[in-house]
């Protein structure tokens, strides 16, 4: 069954996939961030699977953790983003993640400036 433009959460991966475009050669890329196995849009020049991003950005490794984690703020849609990294270790890590998001910078500037204004984070 065809994804409805209007429903893409209503997608199976595999229809997720088909309409997915190749940027990496060999790579195809998608916006189910259910699918465990796929390669999420955002990550079209460095192509990890979710599973492989979910467990680096777990991992005990601060300067990929924190590089990930800004190319993540960076690139994927705000609700995306907020599935993948807590909202805790954004705010703990602010200031070495600042120089990561690029053109979102002041997005993100604004964003944990009200939560702190209303109290929110720390």
């Amino acid at each position: 069954m065809p994804c409805s433009s209007t429903a893409p959460s209503s997608c199976s991966p595999q229809a997720t996939r088909i309409r997915a475009r190749r940027y990496t050669p060999g790579v195809l890329l998608t916006t189910n961030l259910a699918d465990g196995s796929a390669v999420p849009y955002f990550l079209w020049d460095e192509p990890l699977t979710l599973d492989e991003l979910r467990r680096r950005l777990a991992s005990d490794d601060v300067d990929e953790r924190l590089r990930l984690m800004g190319k993540v703020m960076r690139e994927a849609r705000f609700d995306e983003c907020m599935q993948l990294v807590p909202v805790a270790e954004i705010v703990a890590n602010y200031p070495r993640l600042r120089r990561n998001l690029g053109r979102s910078l002041a997005f993100w500037d604004f964003l944990i400036a009200e939560w702190r204004n209303l109290g929110l984070v720390p």
